[in-house]
């Protein structure tokens, strides 16, 4: 089973690959690469902790280098959306560290908290986020803003945020399977077990 390890995180690592930039790509009116290295591919202003001992709510941004540079940090300016369409400038900017390569992308998470004491009761209205690029530092030390008359944006529904990290989960899932029975048909000596329901009852 040692020798599937390597294979198996190129594989997750491609196919991980691939949803970014069939998210980035889905967006309508995208900036082309030329225009904004870098756009966000999934957000939400109210995503659950997935922690049991935390009942608070994140900021999740879901980005994607779709420039020719390695990213080393990232800085969004969100604006909330209410029910009726109106949006609001979030409290504060945030910001990604860390290098994404070109045809990569990373997600970042920040608690909310901040911005539910800033909205106040309006925070029950609030909807959706539009995440706007303003700059980035790439990994040589240069940085970046959007030309004069370039929108960097991209906006999201709170509601198709679960959604679409289902469809994923699902496409994640789907090729997993395709590559285990591969594997397994090339390496009759080193079989990959199917993989396991939450119950821990071999899926079909």
């Amino acid at each position: 089973m040692t020798k599937g390890i390597i294979p198996l995180m190129r594989y997750l690592s491609l196919v991980l690959t691939i949803l970014f930039a069939q998210a980035a790509l889905a967006q309508q009116n995208y900036q082309p690469p030329s225009a904004c290295p870098v756009l966000a591919s999934l957000a939400s202003s109210k995503v659950r902790s997935t922690d049991p001992n935390d009942k608070g709510e994140n900021i999740v941004i879901w980005f994607w280098n779709q420039g020719k540079k390695t990213t080393h940090g990232v800085e969004f300016h969100l604006y909330m959306l209410d029910t009726a369409g109106n949006k609001y400038p979030a409290s504060q900017s945030y910001q990604a560290k860390g290098d994404v390569k070109p045809q990569n992308g990373d997600v970042v998470i920040y608690p909310n908290k901040d911005e539910q004491q800033f909205f106040g009761d309006k925070w029950d209205r609030i909807e959706g986020v539009e995440i706007h690029v303003t700059r980035i530092l790439f990994a040589d030390a240069t940085a970046w803003s959007p030309p004069k008359g370039v929108n960097c944006k991209t906006v999201f529904l709170n509601d198709n945020y679960d959604k679409e990290m289902e469809r994923r989960d699902k496409a994640v899932a789907k090729s997993m399977e395709i590559w285990r029975k591969k594997w397994n048909r090339e390496h009759p000596d080193n079989q990959m077990p199917e993989s396991k329901d939450d119950n821990g009852d071999s899926k079909p």
